[in-house]
């Protein structure tokens, strides 16, 4: 691990030629701020910053580098990153980069991205979230994002129990042990490049300020993006899981559930204004209580002990009473007509375009076909055509050959003399008689 360093300064401008990672983690604001910088994409290439388009995140090419890409989708050969890298000499001024995905690498796959961005370049910034706002948040995006459908009860006890090698609870620790994770990109970067910023939920701007002043942009350039991963109440969160449990009974493939409940269903239940009544996800449990104070004062401890530059107060990811409930209802059994419509629609318009993509390739296949026998038909005819010369010129070839070889006959051979001058003698008086007789 590198030494630890000594305090930073107050200014957060990194240097020119710098290469700035947002590596998120998860649920800490990270689609906003990818939704701004991507659209700002220009702006920023005006401020000499580079911004890897056309994506709105640097997803594919860190799947590439980790070695796994997400369930359901076509793994990546190293090839994608690669590809990545050899993009980054054009950019010789500041680059930023920003994929939660990078919060998962493991240490090996670190060290690469470092010596292949340039270890006196890279810098990276995370947001650190207190775990009574991370936990129901990440719960619904485990449910929207992965076929899921544990209860939120389960997903809370599998969190406590450390023992659990359930996906979602690894998963979670994976990429929110601030501690480890920290160890993790301490072992190939010094702390003065690390940079942790304390999330405020009241302030969700912070860390787009927290970006410009990095990137010696103008104030205010970064505003909030228009596309926000907001999320879903429990309601819908609930509808979500058991339409889960529905296509996971009936085992209709991935491929199916990604484009009718993530493209469909979930679109729709994002999109419809939240209704009077409807609650969001509730805190966890009061059981919960002692196990979040402990964790969260770890998270603290290990904040401050990291040796890197801290923005915010460590404090801020203590517990708070506020962020457990006594017990935790009945899941909701009721959802808005609003949500539930807008939810309908949009799958009812995925479908459509499923059918109509499918009715299209099947056109587009006959049409196919059809050129496909036109040509070769066209090639069987030139075929038969070139066949028929050539077996013209082969028989006259074999008559030609056959009449140089054939022997001369000699039409008199065998007539005798004597022969000869009575068939003469006949003709001729054959022809004076048809003479004669003319003239009569």
């Amino acid at each position: 691990m590198c030494p630890p360093e000594p305090a930073s300064p107050a200014s957060l401008s990194l240097p020119a030629d710098a290469v700035l990672i947002h590596v998120g983690p998860f649920k800490t604001g990270t689609t906003a701020i990818q939704a701004s910088l991507s659209e700002h994409r220009d702006d920023l290439a005006d401020h000499g910053v580079w911004y890897p388009g056309p994506a709105m995140r640097l997803a594919r090419e860190v799947w590439s580098l980790r070695g796994g890409s997400p369930r359901g989708y076509r793994t990546l050969g190293p090839e994608v990153w690669e590809e990545f890298v050899a993009q980054v000499p054009a950019h010789p001024g500041r680059i930023a980069l920003s994929a939660e995905e990078f919060v998962t690498l493991r240490s090996d796959r670190i060290g690469k991205l470092v010596a292949d961005l340039g270890p006196d370049r890279v810098h990276i910034v995370m947001v650190a979230r207190r775990l009574e706002a991370l936990i129901p948040s990440s719960w619904q995006e485990w449910i929207k994002s992965t076929y899921g459908s544990m209860s939120y009860e389960q997903y809370v006890e599998d969190l406590m129990d450390p023992a659990s090698t359930a996906t979602a609870a690894v998963a979670f620790w994976h990429s929110h042990d601030i501690g480890a994770v920290l160890r993790r990109w301490r072992e190939h970067l010094p702390g003065d490049r690390i940079t942790v910023l304390v999330a405020d939920e009241g302030d969700r701007e912070r860390l787009a300020r927290v970006l410009e002043e990095m990137l010696d942009l103008p104030g205010g350039l970064l505003r909030p993006g228009q596309q926000e991963n907001a999320s879903l109440t429990w309601a819908r969160t609930e509808m979500y899981r058991r339409l889960n449990d529905f296509f996971a009974a009936h085992d209709w493939g991935e491929r199916t559930w990604r484009r009718m409940m993530r493209q469909g269903v979930m679109q729709g239940l994002m999109s419809a204004p939240r209704g009077p009544g409807e609650a969001p996800i509730p805190p966890v449990p009061a059981v919960a209580r002692d196990w979040l104070a402990r964790l969260s004062a770890e998270r603290e401890q290990a904040v401050r002990d990291a040796g890197v530059r801290v923005l915010g107060d460590p404090a801020a990811l203590r517990f708070t009473a506020a962020g457990a409930t006594d017990r935790l209802p009945a899941p909701p059994t009721e959802l808005p007509i609003d949500a539930a419509v807008a939810a309908v629609s949009a799958l009812v318009e995925v479908s459509v375009e499923e059918q109509e993509a499918i009715r299209e390739r099947v056109r587009s296949r006959e049409v196919e076909r059809r050129r496909a026998l036109k040509r070769d038909l066209r090639r069987a005819h030139r075929r038969a055509q070139r066949q028929a010369v050539r077996r013209a010129r082969r028989q006259a070839q074999r008559r030609a050959q056959r009449r140089a070889a054939a022997p001369a006959v000699d039409p008199l051979a065998g007539v005798s003399s004597t022969d000869l001058l009575g068939e003469i003698a006949r003709r001729q008086g054959a022809r004076l008689r048809r003479t004669v007789r003319r003239r009569r």
